[in-house]
């Protein structure tokens, strides 16, 4: 058992929860309710202790293990800040305070650029079981105390694989764009994790690049795994609270990217987390 320190409160059910990542699982049972995922190859189960975050598995946790996991947790993340710079907005205090706790992650960018290729006209049921497919069509197999696990396919695996297994699999018109994006990132040699050194205009500029990724699925790419807190993904229920809560305006026809532009500077620094407590919020009313 190793207790995670975190900056704030931590409400780990929401962070999980709440649409930004499709990779964890429940596990329940009468003596234990944690919640699993690989990461770096390694399984974890953490459960969620009064305010803070139990890492009970790996049974010994070594120092890189557990930066690993506070890291993919954002423990670091100063929610106070993000609470003070809107305190004037009435709206928005009501949505951090229903979902106190609720912080973003900092996911693997190839895993959540797969993820939010397949977001595209979906729901978050479906895209579980997309995902859960594709990891489970690959012999990524491992063993550890627990059994057996999987991890997630690598870009050349997919290629590997063909677009076809991806069809195969019901991925429909998306089976295109994960497989040619997956080409371009390796005969490119494209790594995704340099793209946290880069600035919110530069990644957007290089993941628009990719099949089937515009400005909604690079922005979550960038706010879920890439650092840019700015980043201001607009899909139907931000762009649904914006126009009732900010504009009142539910008839004429915006841009989403005009949207996203526009509440990147009216937000600041922190409109990413501000983004997705609306969307959590507004989902959930």
């Amino acid at each position: 058992m190793m207790i995670l320190k975190s900056k704030s409160k931590y409400d780990l059910e929401s962070t999980l929860y709440s649409g930004q990542s499709f990779l964890w699982n429940p596990i329940l049972s009468d003596n234990l309710q944690a919640h699993e995922i690989v990461l770096g190859g390694t399984r974890f189960l953490v459960q969620q202790l009064s305010d803070k975050i139990d890492a009970i598995y790996p049974l010994n946790i070594t120092q890189n293990q557990s930066l690993i996991l506070q890291n993919h947790l954002r423990v670091d993340d100063d929610l106070g800040c993000i609470y003070q710079s809107i305190e004037s907005d009435k709206y928005l205090l009501s949505s951090f305070k229903k979902f106190e706790g609720l912080h973003l992650l900092r996911q693997d960018p190839w895993e959540c650029l797969v993820t939010f290729i397949c977001s595209s006209n979906n729901n978050m049921k479906r895209i579980k079981l997309m995902l859960n497919k594709l990891i489970n069509s690959f012999d990524n197999t491992h063993t550890d105390s627990l059994g057996e696990y999987k991890t997630f396919p690598t870009p050349d695996q997919i290629i590997e694989a063909g677009e076809e297994h991806l069809r195969s699999l019901g991925f429909g018109y998306r089976a295109k764009y994960i497989f040619e994006t997956s080409r371009i990132i390796l005969y490119e040699n494209i790594d995704l994790l340099k793209l946290r050194s880069q600035n919110y205009d530069d990644n957007l500029e290089q993941l628009t690049m990719f099949p089937g990724v515009g400005d909604k699925v690079a922005n979550c790419v960038m706010l879920f795994s890439l650092d840019n807190l700015n980043a201001f993904p607009v899909d139907v229920w931000i762009n649904r609270v914006l126009r009732e809560i900010y504009l009142n305006d539910s008839k004429n026809k915006i841009a989403d990217s005009r949207l996203r532009s526009h509440f990147q500077s009216y937000f600041g620094e922190y409109s990413g987390y501000i983004n997705h407590y609306l969307f959590h919020s507004r989902r959930n009313d």
